[in-house]
């Protein structure tokens, strides 16, 4: 995925997917715990509908900033994931997927609206697991926290319908 409307087709491509996965999962099981350290099917929605916005001002910072710390860097950015996925867990199935699509819509617009320059544009990415800074570029971004994780999570949920 090399051009903004390549990478925006596969964010389009993820989202689309992910929310089939959701619509697998039948209503009666969609808030229904896995057991300790994971996610119910409603978390796992939750936390795409938090993340996609969150990693488009993400990009909005790189595109503003010289070379921005970017990801959850501090503890009140982590609590706020926490939180932000503890509020989209309580929304029904219905809710989560009006949600889902606002999400998912504000996150592509942010795609298609840069700039085959901004692409290339960097930061320094500070992930929930090392916390240690790795330099990334838009594009890598895209590629890794938006569409692969939209991946990730669709195919867990797939998995989850399946059973």
């Amino acid at each position: 995925m090399d051009t903004v409307e390549e990478l925006a087709e596969g964010l389009a491509a993820a989202q689309l997917a992910f929310q089939a996965a959701v619509e697998a999962i039948p209503a009666d099981r969609y808030g229904m715990g896995r057991g300790p350290g994971q996610w119910s099917p409603a978390q796992i929605v939750a936390h795409a509908i938090e993340l996609q916005p969150f990693w488009a001002r993400q990009i909005e910072r790189m595109i503003a900033e010289a070379h921005p710390t970017i990801g959850r860097v501090d503890e009140d950015a982590r609590r706020e994931r926490v939180a932000a996925v503890e509020r989209g867990a309580r929304l029904d199935k219905a809710q989560a997927m009006l949600e889902l699509r606002r999400a998912a819509h504000e996150a592509l617009e942010q795609v298609r609206a840069l700039s085959p320059d901004q692409l290339s544009r960097k930061g320094l990415l500070v992930t929930l697991e090392t916390g240690a800074p790795e330099e990334r570029t838009i594009r890598q971004l895209i590629v890794t926290v938006l569409i692969g994780h939209l991946r990730e999570h669709g195919e867990e949920l797939q998995r989850l319908a399946r059973t």
